[in-house]
C-alpha cells in the first residue's frame, strides 16, 4: 500500500484497493492502522477520501530500526 501511495502521490482510496485487488474492508484495516501511527494521512474531498505518506515520519521509522538494528 505504502508503495502504491508512493508512486501514485496523493490517491484516493478507491484507487488503492482496485488496483491492489485487495478487498476494501482488509484496506480500510490497513490504512487506519497507518493513519493512527502517522505514517499516511488523509484528506476528504467531498465523498472522496485521498491519502499520503507522512515522510518525515517514515524518516524517523527507519532511523529507530536501524538503531534497533545495530546500524546507527
Amino acid at each position: 500500500i505504502l508503495e502504491f501511495i508512493d508512486r501514485n502521490g496523493s490517491v484516493n482510496v478507491n484507487k488503492i484497493y482496485s488496483n491492489l485487488k485487495i478487498e476494501q474492508s482488509v484496506t480500510s484495516q490497513h490504512l487506519s492502522i497507518l493513519r493512527l501511527t502517522g505514517v499516511i494521512t488523509t484528506e476528504k474531498v467531498g465523498k472522496f477520501v485521498f491519502c499520503n505518506i507522512n515522510y518525515p515520519c517514515l524518516e524517523r521509522v527507519e532511523i529507530a530500526v536501524n538503531r534497533f538494528l545495530g546500524k546507527a
